[in-house]
């Protein structure tokens, strides 16, 4: 591969430092839950049709959701963790507005999404975290990444000029 001295290199692109949540992976097991970050307990539909506990970690860049153990509280398994912008959408149930529906990008099935359906013990909370958290974190997740893939497309237009 040909590489121009001074031109600009894919590392912006794809060296950003998500901290704790960027270096998890779904099923790994998370041994001290970190107490210097935001939470918010709510629980998963599993596909028996059962809720288990989970905390989702309030993450500037991902949906992420911790299954925690039952004997340790400070220990737990990852449960969900994606990005943002892999959130296609997000409706509460009509039926209980306790009930969160979060559609995400998945390659695992034909429809190209599963539905990660969370229960909230308050619809205020519920609501909060659609309108507040999920929403506004993917639009500005978008937003945030274009303007990064922009400024990149910018410099390798310049190089070539």
């Amino acid at each position: 591969m040909l590489e121009l001295e001074g031109a600009p290199t894919y590392s912006r692109l794809m060296k950003i430092d998500y901290g704790f949540a960027g270096q998890a992976r779904e099923g790994d097991t998370v041994d001290q839950i970190p107490p210097n970050r935001a939470y918010q307990a709510c629980h998963i539909k599993n596909v028996y049709g059962k809720y288990e506990g989970v905390l989702m970690l309030l993450d500037d860049s991902f949906l992420f959701l911790i299954k925690i153990d039952i004997k340790n509280k400070t220990r737990g398994v990852v449960h969900t963790k994606v990005k943002h912008k892999e959130v296609l959408a997000t409706s509460i149930d009509a039926k209980d507005s306790r009930v969160l529906v979060v559609a995400v990008l998945s390659t695992q099935n034909a429809k190209g999404y599963i539905e990660k359906v969370l229960f909230f013990d308050d619809w205020r909370r519920c609501t909060e975290i659609r309108q507040f958290f999920i929403e506004e974190k993917r639009a500005k997740q978008l937003e945030s990444e274009k303007k990064l893939v922009e400024s990149f497309l910018a410099d390798c237009e310049q190089e070539l000029i």
